[in-house]
């Protein structure tokens, strides 16, 4: 009889830390933290070239790759202004990106955006001063994400900007 109740004592103290488990679980991935990266590769890549002021961004898909969206945006520091002289294909958002009007499939290439650079309201390249150019030291960061732009089956969906992709194949 002893052996019984201590089985179920045994069997409610299991049952106990089971319970625990949850909450000990949600703390961790609440509050816990890490350090480091790990890239998502959905198979695309940034072509960048520059001349005469102006980037020029091209976002190319490898054969592998899963159909996306894709969106880009220009930064820079507050001394110079950037603007899109040739954007076909692309549509400016409230946002600050550039959202690429079709969806890219594997192997494809987005037209061309361009981003070109101004010290103010000014053109660069109208400066004639070498000592004022050589101070021009700067850095235009172009940034690209993608989203799936199918499901599992094939489907086309809708864009989804806050979709988190789960490293492990799927999505969140």
């Amino acid at each position: 009889m002893k052996s019984k109740w201590k089985v179920l004592a045994v069997i409610a103290i299991v049952a106990v830390l089971l319970a625990a488990i949850g909450s000990g679980m949600a703390y961790f991935t609440t509050y816990a933290s890490t350090q480091g990266q790990q890239p998502v590769n959905l198979g695309t890549e940034i072509e960048e070239s520059m001349t005469d002021w102006t980037k020029h961004v091209v976002i190319r898909s490898n054969p592998f790759s899963i159909p996306v969206y894709v969106r880009a945006r220009a930064f820079t520091d507050g001394r110079f202004t950037l603007t899109y002289p040739q954007t076909a294909g692309w549509t400016a958002n409230n946002d600050g990106y550039f959202y690429y009007n079709e969806i890219l499939y594997a192997s494809e290439s987005t037209s061309e955006l361009q981003v070109h650079i101004k010290l103010g309201d000014r053109e660069i390249n109208t400066i004639t001063d070498k000592e004022e150019l050589k101070k021009l030291d700067f850095n235009v960061v172009i940034v690209y994400e993608c989203t799936r732009a199918t499901d599992d089956n094939g489907n086309v969906i809708e864009p989804n900007w806050d979709q988190l992709i789960d490293l492990s194949g799927g999505e969140q």
